[in-house]
């Protein structure tokens, strides 16, 4: 049996249910707080609609997440340090709507205050296997697992970024 026939069935096997997406973010970060504070990140959340409820296959999204804020983690320290405590370590995750095409979609937003992605770089992270960290950091596959974990949603995960100035991701999902 192929990996891609393994996991699509394995995924296939995940029903999809109605969250509220507050929740499922508080769970994802109940699991990497320590390590920020460890860290020195100061993490704020805003909820907006704590209970903006969304359907989906809440496992895949708590992936996303973990990944955005791990990668989002990785650049704060990269760039302030990684052991020291700096003001500037900041990671941001903000919930709320956008209304697109008609459509109304429920809004993560994970920001840090990392470098930012250089423009070279750019095109190629959700590739596969690309990466720009040591052998010993990363695959290479987060970032392109998640870009396809949104996409099995019915959501998109777009980004927007300054060199110097930190990232933004934004994993859209549609709003019930």
């Amino acid at each position: 049996m192929s990996v891609g026939k393994l996991i699509s069935d394995r995924q296939s096997e995940q029903q999809q249910e109605q969250v509220e997406v507050g929740r499922l973010i508080e769970s994802t970060l109940s699991l990497i707080q320590a390590v920020l504070r460890k860290d020195h990140i100061t993490l704020t959340v805003e909820l907006g609609d704590r209970s903006a409820p969304i359907r989906c296959r809440a496992q895949q999204i708590q992936q996303i997440l973990m990944n955005l804020v791990t990668n989002a983690r990785d650049a704060v320290n990269e760039r302030h340090g990684f052991d020291e405590h700096d003001e500037r370590k900041r990671i941001a995750i903000r919930v709320g709507h956008v209304e697109r095409e008609g459509r109304s979609w429920v809004r993560v937003t994970v920001e840090d205050s990392g470098g930012g992605i250089p423009t070279d770089v750019l095109p190629r992270i959700f590739d596969p296997f690309f990466t720009t960290k040591g052998r010993d950091k990363g695959t290479g596959l987060g970032l392109a697992m998640s870009h396809g974990l949104a996409s099995d949603n019915e959501g998109e995960l777009s980004v927007e970024t300054k060199v110097g100035e930190g990232t933004r991701f934004y994993l859209d999902l549609p709003a019930l």
